[in-house]
């Protein structure tokens, strides 16, 4: 860490009669300090400034998007960064004495920290003010523990878990007594390979792991729970079980009221039955933070069943986010302000895992049976705020949340109306995030500035070594015989299936492999790769990539060996319109040749490319269904025909707009029937998700619901449907489709693009789905990657027909079904697969001709 010089106007004028506390080593960027002194000019209610900054780690320089006042994090790392403009009398009134002398600060923290003590009015302004290295912004322990004794603190600090942070170990020796608040249905699932309740499992985790004992459970079951439910909690709790009855209809914020009133304890731990405890001192963590009488609420880190982040705090950044939802939980978050690793203020937490004052919740009047299924606790999190209460999220709390396990989380537009209507301000101004980021995922990552579209940015020397040089570096290596697979290996995506399941292909045909994981997408990452493999660094003669063609050219940079120092590179791309644009040209001049899963996408790069295209299509395995019921998902017994897509695949081109628009037509006026639309990444695109809530409109029998599923619950889902939808406008794959017709859930769908492999009738003329009709028409609204060229517009009238048939023709769909299968039982040919790769392999790569696109004329 660095000592700290105290500026005035003596050395820079801009400051007037203000002062400013910059640490050693520290280059303000030009005007800076005038700017923020402005800031105390113009406004009598601030009495001290801070700023962004850029800090040099290394090799690597990144802009710290700093938080508005936020106490609890400043204690942990010297989060407001290396330079401070405040009111002279500020610094004349600080605790320990002026910043000079024998009292001069040992660090910018240790100034921060008596700044913050004298005043609370603290104003970021969103712009870089200065740069300096790591090592300025160590955190000072020494300085910290000083901090709490002056504020009489009973807590105590350790080192962190990440360089240049402390831990502040917050306790409250009265040990308050804990209700535990638990809304319950006693629902049943698979959870790490075996069969649990819930609710047993939630509240057996806290009875036999906690280190906290003063505990009492409010367990508010629905009518309905199984009575041996009921009758293993009262074992497990013994005297300190209430159990309330529950008969109204589902309305999640009047459960936890009636579970409160119930209870007897001054602190209530809001807890999901999906939960468990992960580290025993969890509960004693969250007690703890409570000791500071300015904090009135503390959420935990919650982790999918996978190890991947759940819950890291809210942020309010124009939607309602998770922090860093998806990364692996063990990540301090992005550089250089870790925010995961750190205790900090945030705008609110899940009601998931969260421990409340009573006397607050009181206050605030509980929760809001306005929003019976959503938003509920942000609605209530906005609530302790607006009284003046701080929130904070820990990272040594530590749960697991097998989130829509219980309850898949539906949309519901009144409750998004309302929850935007009452806090509209508050939902796009959150003060511990930043106004420079983008919207979309809460990482605190700035948005890409080269367009997806164009070749990355990369030297002359790169570039002549992507073209010419490669094959000079080709002639010196002798890689040994095998593949280097790229791809998304741990994301929750169609890309990501695949990528694996072409491992199992290569593992299958005894092909040696490497594997080289990708982190280029927003999809979530809800599974990891499989432990290390010896082969893991090793690098073969031949590259595979399942990426998109927009996204290839990054692998030059990211790992540059595997691109260009071997002696075959693959594409293996998925592609969804009939002409390869020319936004595909810097990926094609990298490969050697184009693998491709269906006869539509190898017909499309066929006639567009001078380099081999061949045709490769994976294995498509049955999907395994988890043990969930119709009824977990919102399927009563009504009909019900099922949509699914993903927000960041292009919504226009999966047009669940239309599978609404056609159920519409297909069944006015009856209520015998019912659509779900399921959807993930809707929380990445509000405006998309706004579009489907605008067309379901108040139909009643529409069911929109987003989230994650693990694989069995998907497979849960389609199998519980009657009827699978995909009026795509283009396919690439169409694996839902596939899923479906092994699980013998009928199937409409576009006669068009890669999914006709699939659909297309039995030789014997059965049909095997109810396909839509089409007419091209050119693309709008594709986004990024479909920018021109032309897609299928499915006829919705044929469409809405062709529900009905489904739905009214039992005999038809029988036929249907049973072709279905057959057809299914084609596509899992793990033999067939990894003997077509071994036959690939074994050609010798196409050399001589420069690769390049054919555009038409």
């Amino acid at each position: 860490m660095a000592r700290v010089s105290v500026v005035t106007a003596t050395e820079h004028p801009e400051l007037g009669r203000h002062t400013a506390v910059v640490a050693d080593g520290t280059t303000l960027t030009p005007g800076a300090l005038g700017r923020m002194a402005a800031v105390l000019d113009a406004d009598p209610d601030v009495d001290v400034v801070t700023a962004d900054y850029e800090v040099a780690d290394g090799s690597t320089t990144s802009r710290a998007y700093t938080p508005a006042w936020s106490p609890e994090r400043m204690r942990h790392h010297p989060v407001a960064g290396p330079v401070l403009v405040t009111r002279t009398a500020i610094v004349e009134a600080l605790p320990g004495g002026v910043l000079t002398g024998d009292t001069s600060p040992s660090s910018i923290h240790d100034a921060a920290l008596r700044v913050g003590e004298t005043s609370q009015r603290w104003h970021r302004l969103p712009f870089v003010a200065a740069r300096c290295d790591a090592i300025v912004l160590a955190a000072d322990r020494s300085a910290v523990a000083a901090h709490l004794e002056r504020i009489a603190s009973s807590a105590s600090v350790t080192e962190g878990d990440r360089p240049r942070t402390v831990r502040i170990a917050h306790h409250d020796p009265a040990a308050p007594s804990v209700s535990v608040i638990v809304p319950t249905r006693g629902t049943e699932g698979i959870v790490f390979g075996n069969r649990r309740t819930f609710v047993v499992d939630a509240v057996r985790s806290l009875v036999e792991r906690s280190e906290y004992r003063a505990l009492e459970f409010v367990i508010v079951y629905d009518t309905a729970t199984p009575e041996p439910v009921l009758d293993e909690l009262r074992d497990i709790v013994g005297d300190g079980l209430v159990l309330v009855e529950y008969g109204e209809p589902f309305d999640f914020s009047d459960k936890v009221n009636v579970g409160v009133a119930a209870s007897s304890g001054s602190l209530l731990l809001l807890l999901n039955d999906d939960t468990e405890l992960i580290a025993p001192d969890s509960l004693s963590v969250l007690v703890g933070h409570l000791a500071d009488p300015g904090v009135a609420m503390v959420g935990a880190k919650l982790l999918f069943e996978d190890g991947t982040l759940q819950h890291g705090g809210h942020v309010y950044h124009g939607d309602v986010h998770h922090a860093c939802f998806g990364w692996p939980g063990d990540s301090p978050g992005p550089a250089p302000l870790s925010p995961l690793a750190v205790a900090r203020e945030c705008s609110g937490v899940t009601a998931g895992c969260a421990l409340v004052r009573r006397s607050v919740f009181d206050e605030v009047g509980g929760f809001d049976s306005a929003f019976p299924h959503n938003y509920n606790d942000v609605d209530f999190s906005l609530k302790v705020r607006a009284a003046g209460h701080r929130i904070v999220w820990t990272p040594w709390s530590t749960w697991y949340h097998f989130e829509s396990r219980t309850r898949v989380a539906d949309i519901r537009p009144d409750e998004r109306t309302r929850l935007d209507e009452r806090w509209h301000d508050e939902l796009r101004n959150d003060p511990y995030y930043h106004p420079d980021l983008p919207s979309g995922p809460a990482d605190w990552r700035p948005a890409p500035t080269a367009s997806p579209n164009s070749e990355p940015s990369r030297s002359l020397v790169a570039r002549t070594r992507s073209f010419v040089g490669r094959t000079l570096l080709r002639r010196r290596m002798q890689r040994p015989h095998g593949v280097n697979l790229i791809g998304y290996l741990g994301a929750t995506s169609g890309l990501g299936e695949r990528v694996r399941e072409l491992e199992r292909v290569l593992a299958a045909a005894d092909v040696p492999y490497s594997r080289w994981d990708l982190d280029l997408t927003e999809s979530a990452r809800s599974s990891t790769p499989a432990e290390r493999r010896a082969d893991d660094d090793v690098i073969f003669d031949t590259t595979i990539a399942v990426v998109t063609a927009l996204a290839f050219p990054a692998l030059a940079d990211v790992y540059p060996p595997l691109v260009d120092e071997v002696d075959r590179v693959v594409g293996y791309w998925f592609w969804e319109l009939d002409e390869i644009p020319d936004s595909h040209r810097p990926a094609i001049a990298m490969v050697d040749e184009i693998w491709a899963p269906t006869t539509f996408v190898r017909d499309a790069y066929g006639a567009a490319v001078d380099i081999p295209v061949h045709l490769v299509p994976l294995p498509i395995r049955p999907p395994v269904p988890s043990g969930r019921d119709r009824a977990s998902f919102g399927i009563d017994d009504r009909f019900a025909f099922l949509t699914s897509f993903d927000h960041l695949s292009a919504m226009e081109r999966k047009h669940p707009v239309g599978v609404v628009e056609a159920f519409r037509r297909a069944f006015p006026g009856r209520n015998d029937v019912m659509l779900t639309v399921k959807s993930i990444n809707g929380h990445l695109r509000p405006d998309q998700t706004d579009e489907l809530l605008a067309a379901a409109g108040d139909d009643a029998r529409i069911d929109l619901r987003d989230g994650y599923l693990s694989d069995g619950d998907q497979a849960a889902l389609l199998a519980a449907a009657d009827c699978y939808v995909s009026l795509h406008r283009s396919e690439g794959l169409g694996l839902h489709i596939a899923e479906s017709m092994w699980l013998g859930t009928p199937v409409v769908a576009t006669d068009y693009s890669g999914s006709v492999d699939l659909t297309s009738p039995l030789p014997d003329g059965d049909p095997v789905a109810e396909l839509v009709p089409y007419r091209l028409v050119t693309v709008e609204r594709g986004g990024e990657a479909y920018t021109s060229g032309r897609w299928a517009d499915p006829d919705l009238d044929a469409a809405a027909a062709a529900l009905r048939r489904v739905a009214d023709d039992p005999s038809h769909r029988s036929r249907m079904i049973e072709a279905a299968r057959r057809r299914a039982g084609t596509t899992d040919d793990l033999d067939g697969a990894a003997a077509a790769v071994t036959s690939l392999l074994r050609l010798k790569p196409a050399r001589g001709s420069r690769r390049s696109l054919r555009l038409p004329t």
